[in-house]
């Protein structure tokens, strides 16, 4: 899909058996991977992240990564447009709670988020906060 310049944040859900890789592979945008259910493995950097359902990792634009299914999984991801100085370069697990679990949900539901739509750009706002605000976890 081509950029729209208008859009701050796109979605991605997928549903994977156990076992599925996806092989290693780059965004342009920095992306947040939240598994709704099962648990994922993420490799990049020769390091190894898990992601159960109660977190996400936070991949930046253009960071190397491989995603491996541990069980049934059902990704739920997010594409943010990197001009907002919120990535702070470096991959990381982050705590997700109910909140920002449910703007997961309901921006996936939606599909994307248009910065020049007001109620679209506050949604943007808030999501970045809570982002911002999630506690970084140890990986291992």
């Amino acid at each position: 899909m081509a950029d729209d310049d208008r859009l701050v944040v796109r979605s991605l859900a997928q549903d994977f058996a156990a076992g599925v890789r996806i092989s290693a592979h780059r965004h342009r945008w920095r992306q947040i991977v939240f598994a709704e259910a099962g648990v994922m493995r993420v490799l990049a950097n020769r390091v190894e992240y898990i992601v159960p359902p109660t977190t996400a990792l936070s991949a930046p634009a253009g960071s190397a990564h491989e995603i491996r299914m541990q069980t049934p999984v059902r990704m739920r991801t997010l594409y943010l447009r990197d001009d907002s100085g919120d990535d702070s370069g470096a991959m990381a697990v982050m705590g997700v709670d109910a909140l920002l679990r449910e703007m997961i949900r309901a921006i996936v539901a939606r599909g994307f988020l248009h910065g020049d739509v007001e109620d679209d750009a506050a949604f943007a706002r808030v999501l970045r906060a809570q982002l911002r605000a999630a506690p970084i976890l140890p990986f291992m």
